[in-house]
This record gives C-alpha cells, sequence and structure tokens, in this order.
C-alpha cells in the first residue's frame, strides 16, 4: 500500500498518563531484540508484533526499556487491540552511556492497525521565556537621578538601586533604555523575550522638563528557548528550524522505523551544540519519588512538573510571575515526552505510547535496578561523594556526573528553574 508521509507543527497537546495491564516480556536490550526481528532498522517485523518501542542494540551499552511500573513488561500495545489505549514507557540507561551514545528508537506498527501514525517530538525550554513588558515609564531628575519607575501601571520605584530600576522581568536605566530579562544573549544563550512595548523618559535640565517615547521591539521568540535531540536530526522536518510533528499515512500498512537520536558529546564535537555536562537533551524523567508513589498517577501533579516543561506565566514586573493584568498564559509547548499516536481516518485517537527516559547517576543502582525492577526502593538520582556515597576512586567529585531535569530542584532547590545549559558546569 501508498505510505504518505507528511508534518505539521503542534505548539500545545495534553499528556496522556493511563497505566494498562502488562505482558511478561524482558526488554533488555544487550542483544538486537528478536521481536522485531534484525533489531538493525532493516525493517523486517515479527507478524506477532504490536505497536511497539523497542531499541537498536549497542555492543557493551545496557538499557532497559518497560511499560510504567513494570520491568519486565515490553514498551508494546498487543496486536488485535480494539479497545482505544495508553501505555506510558520509560527507557533506562546509565548517564554517561545517554550523554556518550545516545540511543536508537525503534517503533513497529502492525498491519490493519493505524490509518495514521503521529511522531511528537520531546521537547523543553532550555531557558526561560517570557513577554516584556508593553508600557515603561522613568522619572530623571536634574542630577540625572531616578526618582520613579513603572512598569506595565504598576509602579516599582522602591527596586530603584544606583539609577537602575530592577523590575523583575525588566532592568531599566535613566538613558531611557531597558534590558528583557527573558534576552539572555548577554549570557552567550537565546532571545526569548517577546512582544513590542513604549519606554517614557521624562528628563528635567534646569527649568527644562522633556519627554520623549522610544518603541521597543524585545526582538525574541519562544522558540528560540525550545530545544529537543529532534532539531538535529537532518531529515527530521523542521518548521521555523525546530522539529515538527510528523505524520505517517499507513493506510493500515505496518510499519518499522528505526530514528537515531545523536548523542550530546557527538553534537559538541561536531560543532552542533554547546553540550557542556547534561543529559537534558534525551532524558526528560523526573519526579522519580512521584512514580514510586504510583506509576499510574505519575506525571499529573502540574506542581512537580519542571517550568521546562510547561510554563504558565512569565514573571510580571514586580518578579512574581504575575503580569499586570494577572496572569498572561504562554503558549506552552507541553512537549515533555516522547510521543506516538495511532490514529484511525477521521482523527481518532486508537493507541498511544507516551516515553519517558530516565538517566541514572550510578551503575550499582542501574544494576540492581535492572535485576529486580524494585522500583520502590531503586535511586536513579543518588547525590554524594564519589568513593564515599557510590563506588568509585575517591576523588572529592560528586555521584552525579552530569545534569538532569532531577537536579533542578534536587541542587536548586525549590524554584522556577531551567536547564540554562549555557551557563552550567558540572553539577556540585
Amino acid at each position: 500500500m501508498l505510505r504518505i508521509q507528511q508534518w505539521t507543527a503542534v505548539l500545545a497537546v495534553g499528556i496522556v498518563m493511563t497505566l494498562i495491564g502488562c505482558k511478561a516480556d524482558q526488554n533488555t536490550f544487550t542483544e538486537p531484540n528478536a521481536s522485531i526481528g534484525t533489531g538493525d532498522g532493516s525493517g523486517s517485523i515479527d507478524s506477532t508484533a504490536g505497536f511497539k518501542l523497542s531499541l537498536k542494540a549497542k555492543a557493551g551499552v545496557t538499557t532497559l526499556l518497560h511499560k510504567f511500573g513494570d520491568y519486565a513488561a515490553a514498551c508494546e500495545i498487543a496486536k488485535g487491540t480494539t479497545t482505544p489505549t495508553s501505555i506510558n514507557c520509560l527507557l533506562n540507561m546509565m548517564e554517561y552511556d545517554l550523554y556518550f551514545y545516545g540511543f536508537d528508537l525503534q517503533v513497529t506498527v502492525p498491519a490493519d492497525t493505524c490509518s495514521f501514525l503521529e511522531e511528537d517530538p520531546y521537547r523543553f525550554y532550555k531557558a526561560e521565556p517570557g513577554v516584556g513588558p508593553s508600557a515603561i515609564s522613568v522619572v530623571v531628575n536634574g542630577g540625572g537621578t531616578m526618582t520613579s519607575c513603572v512598569v506595565d501601571t504598576q509602579d516599582v520605584s522602591g527596586t530603584i538601586n544606583g539609577n537602575v530600576c530592577y523590575a523583575g522581568e525588566v532592568t531599566v536605566f535613566a538613558s531611557g533604555t531597558a534590558k528583557c530579562a527573558y534576552d539572555h544573549t548577554d549570557d552567550d544563550g537565546p532571545n526569548c523575550c517577546r512582544g513590542t512595548g513604549a519606554i517614557t523618559l521624562t528628563k528635567t535640565v534646569g527649568a527644562d522638563t522633556s519627554v520623549t517615547s522610544t518603541e521597543v521591539d524585545w526582538g525574541g521568540t519562544y522558540e528560540a528557548c525550545t530545544e529537543s535531540p529532534h532539531d538535529y536530526i537532518a531529515e527530521w522536518p523542521k518548521l521555523q528550524e525546530k522539529a515538527a510533528t510528523v505524520i505517517n499515512g499507513l493506510n493500515g500498512a505496518a510499519l518499522s522505523k528505526v530514528t537515531k537520536f545523536p548523542s550530546v558529546i557527538k553534537l559538541l564535537s561536531d560543532g552542533l551544540r554547546n553540550g557542556h555536562r547534561s543529559v537534558f537533551l534525551h532524558a526528560n524523567m523526573y519526579d522519580w519519588a512521584g512514580y514510586q508513589a504510583n506509576p499510574s498517577t505519575w506525571g499529573t501533579n502540574a506542581a512537580t512538573v519542571p517550568a521546562a516543561f510547561y510554563t504558565d506565566i512569565d514573571r510580571g514586573p514586580l518578579g512574581d510571575r504575575l503580569t499586570a493584568n494577572g496572569a498572561t498564559a504562554l503558549n506552552s509547548y507541553r512537549h515533555g515526552t516522547y510521543r506516538f499516536r495511532c490514529l484511525g481516518p477521521a482523527g481518532e485517537l486508537k493507541q498511544s505510547i507516551t516515553l519517558m527516559v530516565q538517566s541514572w547517576n550510578t551503575s550499582e543502582e542501574f544494576d540492581a535496578y535492572l535485576d529486580t525492577g524494585d522500583y520502590a526502593a531503586a535511586d536513579p538520582y543518588v547525590q554524594g561523594t564519589a568513593g564515599v556515597d557510590c563506588s568509585s576512586v575517591s576523588t572529592g567529585y560528586s555521584c552525579n556526573s552530569l545534569w538532569s531535569f532531577d537536579d533542578l530542584t534536587i541542587v536548586e532547590g525549590a524554584g522556577y528553574f531551567y536547564p540554562n545549559e549555557h551557563n552550567r558546569s558540572s553539577p556540585p
């Protein structure tokens, strides 16, 4: 049958979180996975396999891909399933393996299952985005001292220090210029400050008072602050240089497709990305404590979702995450997951697989989990000193070699943090 592939951009899609029954199928790939043929992307499909995610094997690299809550269950919806079904899956890798190798993910769809397959890239905000102020008013007296600062109708004169007004999302200068907090270019980051505004400067010199108004285009976009591993796949369709959702037209045909996600270290060596020391680009799992409490409800508590995945409001002139009109919602991506959706001819959702990728800080915790699958006892986020809190030469360095999303709360503490990889060194 004819297979047609089209693509589109999706800016805001909800996350499906439902746990269903499990199939006893250990999915540890130290060797090619027999259920998908050779595992080399050749397109061969086991006629008994269902809608499934698998990994292409890498020599010497051990990974574990399973359904939420059951490490012995393959990431698969059984062939012939007719009830609309959604599952969540977890890919586990040790952090340096993930950093150095990336991974090759294979999706297989049996015949007579989907009319369309949508592949939705995992995406996150790498730095804070927001809308710049629409109106700023500054008063400067004859001595050149700033005496008044009003941002979006809110008097923030109390923040004036040394003739500079520090107003939450904007820094205003006595010259009548301003710097938006969402513009990270001075720190080698992207400009994510969107919108336009006007700065009115009232200045008194002797007996003369002048009023000048300057139009400001903050010049940034939300897209500039987002990143996805799919962005670096040359053949993946792009919109505004960002990876788009891919729609595969199957018309009931089978599909076997491998996507190779290049590693952070390779992108760094190729000059395509300043990778620093992190696995943010591939690993989107967070809140292991919530997963331990109940895998089937994990991720439903919005309070635990990193701001990098769901940015609801910007700071506002007082820095309290409220704007002058109360709460300006950003055009959030909510792309914190790798998602695969099997659709019928009317676009009805028939089956869905949501993938989270968990990086593990230590080999002993990973190996223990690999042996038993005891997520209630496992700790992928081991902190502490190498040689003391984890098996290693005692060097004084941390057991945690690379930044991941759990570190934004474990290390940073409570707050509204983003990866900000452009200014992060090794985790403490």
